[in-house]
């Protein structure tokens, strides 16, 4: 069975460009940041609709749940996942963010698993949804 790739997945190099575009960040720095924010995708939605309200929700989810874990336990591992987030967070206000939105909704209107109604409610929810995160 095929792994379906997220969302996340498909705009990594688009993010990584922006990082790069926007400088002041090291190359291993750049890829720790794609790194914690793959991690967090297994456990979190981290695409488009993302905004400062679902950051602070996974940050404090994550510093709840640090105790009981032993991968990314520590009180830093949570400070360089906000330090991502908000980076994510800026590539999404971006050039970079907008042509992966319309690709998203390229692909929903060409599936075919959908109705066209479905694919109209759908394409909707997000254009709006869009407008709550952008504002």
């Amino acid at each position: 069975m095929r792994r379906t790739e997220t969302l996340l997945e498909k705009i990594q190099s688009d993010f990584y460009q922006f990082m790069v575009d926007t400088g002041g960040l090291g190359e291993p720095t750049m890829r720790n940041y794609i790194s914690w924010l793959r991690f967090l995708s297994s456990f979190y939605r981290i695409d488009t609709t993302l905004d400062e309200y679902g950051v602070e929700n996974i940050l404090r989810k994550e510093e709840e749940a640090r105790h009981a874990k032993d991968k990314y336990a520590r009180k830093e591992d949570i400070s360089n996942f906000k330090s991502a987030l908000h980076k994510f967070l800026d590539f999404l206000g971006t050039g970079y963010a907008k042509n992966v939105r319309q690709e998203n909704l390229n692909e929903i209107n060409d599936t075919d698993i959908l109705t066209s109604t479905e694919k109209e409610i759908v394409i909707k929810a997000r254009l709006v949804q869009g407008l709550f995160v952008r504002n």
